[in-house]
């Protein structure tokens, strides 16, 4: 715990000489190249996440030591009453006894998980000193004193108080202060609490905001600011900063993580930002947006045959047109017009010819016998 102590205190100074003179380097009168500007920043960025890594384990270690703490007090206090109830007893009641062995058993095992832990956070711990001790702070000393003296002798009072600010109503954009929170000092402050005006205008500068120039809450998102240029910034225009800083951290991935966008970036691959950083088949710089489709939850397959019959007599039908048609002659005609046209062939298959009989009616006449009397009519007639 001394160890990790002492590494955040010392941390802790080389952050603040990097702020320091970021914050004066307009100021001193040796101009510094974009190439070195680019490269104290880049340090900066490496000394934040350093901390960041440093002070989660210190959190961790603290309740880490809690819990031993805890657990060893009852264990100790179990293994005493055990012993106190037993004495020279040669039997003792059950329901006694194993509740103890029950409530040592269950501190003995968090001791030992929290022993294995522990002894993962030390090699964590090791090897973040190891990569410490390889990277190289370039940022000369005598900067960094001359930058304090501008600091101290020509302080900016934009960065200690402010004038009156005017805020929308309609904005969205709510200033807590001291007076109008009761919670104040309980506020949690997004991006880590740095200034988003400095990572979008100053190409991912990690310059830590003031909260005691009031904390801006725009769409759940609590910012505060390093002075009153910055915040009239923000205050005219708080989509493009937010929108910003997702753009910084696409373009410096080193930032995702720190600033606490995993959220954003969750569907996003870290090595591919990487790998367009470095020139390599990474993500383009646009932003890219996540798409949905619906799909059916149970796909239904049809393996349905159209040409499928159950019908014998109807396959035999065909069998037999199919006899049929390997005896039928194919003819083709070839005309003057259709000479330059691409040839065609049909194949026809006559009708047969079909007859039907019709029944014929047929009938006699019976015999009808008649008897005439002669001379009825002529006297002369015999």
């Amino acid at each position: 715990m001394d160890l990790l102590k002492e590494a955040t205190y010392e941390t802790v100074g080389f952050c603040d000489n990097y702020t320091v003179f970021f914050n004066n380097y307009t100021k001193l009168a040796d101009k510094i190249p974009q190439e070195t500007l680019t490269k104290y920043k880049d340090e900066l960025v490496f000394l934040r996440q350093y901390l960041s890594y440093l002070l989660t384990f210190q959190d961790d270690v603290e309740v880490s030591e809690n819990v031993i703490e805890a657990n060893q007090t009852r264990y100790l206090k179990e293994v005493g009453e055990l012993k106190n109830l037993l004495g020279n007893k040669s039997s003792a009641p059950k329901e006694q006894v194993y509740p103890k062995f029950a409530s040592i058993s269950q501190a003995y095992i968090q001791l030992v998980e929290e022993k294995a832990v522990a002894m993962m956070r030390v090699e964590l711990f090791n090897l973040l000193v190891q990569l410490r001790e390889n990277f190289t702070l370039t940022l000369k000393t005598s900067l960094i004193e001359e930058a304090r003296k501008l600091s101290e002798t020509n302080p900016d009072p934009s960065q200690s108080k402010i004038g009156e600010i005017k805020i929308d109503p309609n904005s969205g954009i709510t200033r807590l202060l001291p007076n109008n929170t009761p919670d104040f000092m309980q506020t949690p402050l997004d991006y880590l609490g740095f200034c988003i005006w400095s990572i979008v205008e100053k190409n991912g500068l990690l310059i830590p905001g003031k909260p005691s120039l009031g904390v801006y809450r725009f769409k759940e998102k609590h910012c505060v600011f390093t002075g009153e240029k910055q915040i009239r910034d923000f205050v005219d225009d708080p989509g493009k900063y937010f929108d910003g800083v997702i753009d910084q951290c696409r373009k410096n991935p080193e930032l995702i993580h720190l600033l606490r966008l995993d959220d954003v970036f969750k569907h996003i691959s870290i090595l591919s930002l990487l790998q367009s950083k470095e020139g390599g088949p990474g993500l383009s710089s646009k932003l890219m947006v996540d798409k949905s489709i619906e799909t059916p939850t149970h796909f239904i397959e049809k393996n349905l045959d159209p040409n499928y019959c159950w019908n014998e007599w109807e396959l035999r039908k065909k069998a037999i047109q199919m006899a049929n048609i390997r005896n039928m002659q194919t003819k083709a005609n070839q005309t003057i017009l259709s000479n330059f046209k691409v040839d065609s062939e049909t194949q026809v298959w006559l009708k047969k010819e079909k007859g039907t009989n019709t029944g014929i009616n047929k009938g006699t006449n019976p015999l009808r016998p008649r008897n005439y009397i002669v001379g009825l009519r002529d006297k002369n007639v015999q």
